[in-house]
């Protein structure tokens, strides 16, 4: 944690480690009084030797070791002059949070998802799968109300079951900024109203409910058109005759994902590739277009999250869960449409890297929440652009700042390890910068339609922005002056989280707005190191920040 700074200049050193500190060099930095806050970047490959000009106002000084390699080890950085004296206030190690989540149910439903789309898309790029284009769309499969059918869904093993259901709710053709398309919107037996056996049941006011923020009449005023404006179509010719051709129809399916009845927590909702094949080559496709949204936790009309209630008298749409439903159901269109525009679109050879292709999704979240009216990942009111209050204990950052210092490339085991959510929340904050210094809206277009699916997927939409090339690690660099600054409405330009008010950027002829992040707001605040002793843990791989306060208000 930060103390409060009550100054008003600070100096920021950005230190780049290349490799190992086994050589000498020297920078100088001096200090110009005219400037509120002054950022230098350091590359070194072996020890660094500095001096600091202060003159005459007092500083905060900081210091940001980036590791821009992916290795093994770890070495930990130590800050030593006789000028400045490293002896901030220390403080505690973070203390873990508690989630009411089943983290075993979201790891293992992501894992499940992931490496099942891996291997889809390694099938579709072999020699064994024959190309084949269709000079007309699919024909529409014309669902219709009480219609009943089987769809294949998770058990608690993450295993592939049959699951009755009845399609309640057919909306369309409706014209979208994509041209018609329906909404089908189907329900398991087991969770519906009528003769439904589970927790929390689903009923008519709860179908309209989702239909009113996924689709419906009218051109931008729902989450379909509010996310093709900025990445595209959800699906189209593809070219390959293993795949379902387009028949312009999305499929909701509100099943209990994974069985387990829980209305307090585990998996939200899904998006999986395997339902775009036909079933002659993937043996559980549903062959639709389709995600699936938990029927239980959707259902539960407590305010607070909390399985305290039994039925469904009193269910509003503005009640604990349905507000994280809806912004779930941006996040899971956003997988939908990334996997038709970066296969078959961008036409990459490989699966986005799930850091990134999440980071996507929780933007959409974040690009959306004032539009759905949520708080979003960034847990402010949705009502205004400012970052909020101090103690904000919502959202994605009060995790990330627990985590400050994980990696952001985690190319395996994504959301699986023990502090699984603070994979997702260091990737939603990098994101949040990004979008924030980066074009808004086009950054995150960008980044999907781009044909790339690694770091390089975001030096490309930051190029594509700027018109200049920025690496991924001066990206990292940036990133660690933003922490720092995320307090200052002033920050230069680059480290901004915090503008005072809404980010604002079009796309499209649309706008949409990003509000402000201060992460000084959040309970915990960043951990941020006051003694070299609590660097301890030393720079990680995959891209890595470690964050020191090495001395307040210095005098020279």
């Amino acid at each position: 944690m930060l103390p409060k700074r009550h100054f008003f200049y600070f100096l920021f050193i950005i230190v780049t480690v290349i490799y190992s500190l086994t050589s000498c060099s020297f920078f100088t930095v001096s200090y110009k009084n005219k400037a509120k806050i002054e950022v230098e970047h350091i590359t070194a490959t072996g020890d660094i030797h500095y001096e600091i000009d202060i003159k005459d106002e007092p500083v905060d000084i900081f210091f940001a070791f980036t590791n821009v390699n992916e290795m093994v080890g770890t070495d930990t950085p130590d800050v030593q002059s006789e000028s400045i004296v490293v002896n901030g206030q220390e403080f505690p190690a973070p203390i873990p949070i508690d989630f009411e989540y089943s983290a075993a149910a979201e790891g293992s439903m992501h894992a499940f998802i992931n490496t099942s789309t891996r291997k889809l898309l390694a099938s579709l790029h072999s020699d064994t799968i024959s190309k084949n284009s269709f000079p007309v769309p699919g024909v529409p499969s014309f669902d219709y109300e009480n219609e009943s059918a089987t769809f294949n869904d998770s058990d608690i093993n993450d295993q592939m079951i049959p699951k009755n259901a009845h399609c309640r709710s057919v909306i369309g053709p409706i014209l979208t900024s994509q041209g018609n398309r329906t909404l089908n919107i189907w329900v398991a037996d087991d969770c519906w109203e009528t003769d439904g056996t589970k927790k929390h049941l689903v009923t008519t006011e709860m179908i309209t409910a989702l239909e009113d923020k996924f689709l419906k009449t009218g051109l931008d005023n729902d989450i379909y058109d509010w996310v093709t404006t900025i990445l595209g179509p959800e699906w189209g010719k593809t070219g390959y005759s293993n795949l379902i051709p387009p028949n312009n129809e999305i499929t909701i399916l509100l099943s209990d994902i994974n069985e387990d009845n829980s209305d307090t927590g585990g998996v939200v909702g899904y998006f999986w590739a395997g339902n775009n094949f036909t079933a002659s080559s993937v043996s559980d496709s549903n062959e639709r277009i389709m995600f699936v949204i938990d029927a239980v936790m959707y259902a539960n009309p407590s305010l607070d999250g909390s399985p305290t209630a039994t039925d469904t008298t009193g269910w509003t749409d503005s009640a604990f869960w349905p507000k994280f439903v809806f912004p779930t159901l941006a996040h899971e269109f956003q997988h939908m449409i990334h996997f038709y525009q970066k296969s078959f679109v961008a036409n990459a050879t490989a699966p986005t890297e799930t850091w990134i292709n999440e980071m996507c999704s929780m933007l959409i979240e974040d690009i959306l929440a004032d539009k759905i009216g949520v708080e979003g990942p960034r847990g402010v009111s949705s009502l205004i652009g400012t970052a909020g209050s101090p103690g904000n204990i919502e959202g994605r950052l009060p995790i990330f700042n627990q985590y400050l210092t994980n990696e952001v490339i985690v190319t395996s085991n994504f959301g699986k390890i023990a502090d699984q959510y603070a994979d997702y929340s260091v990737a939603y904050a990098f994101g949040a910068w990004l979008a924030r210094n980066y074009g808004g809206v086009e950054f995150l277009h960008n980044v999907v339609s781009s044909p790339y699916t690694d770091k390089k997927a975001i030096e490309y939409a930051v190029q594509k922005y700027t018109g200049g090339a920025e690496s991924f690690e001066r990206l990292l660099q940036r990133w660690g002056g933003a922490i720092f600054l995320s307090d200052k409405t002033d920050a230069p330009l680059k480290y901004q989280y915090n503008s005072g008010g809404w980010f604002t950027s079009t796309i499209n002829g649309k706008k949409y707005n990003l509000g402000s992040i201060n992460l000084y707001n959040y309970d915990p605040s960043p951990e941020i190191a006051t003694s070299t002793s609590q660097l301890a843990s030393g720079l990680t791989a995959s891209g890595t920040n470690v964050y020191l306060l090495a001395k307040e208000n210095a005098l020279g």
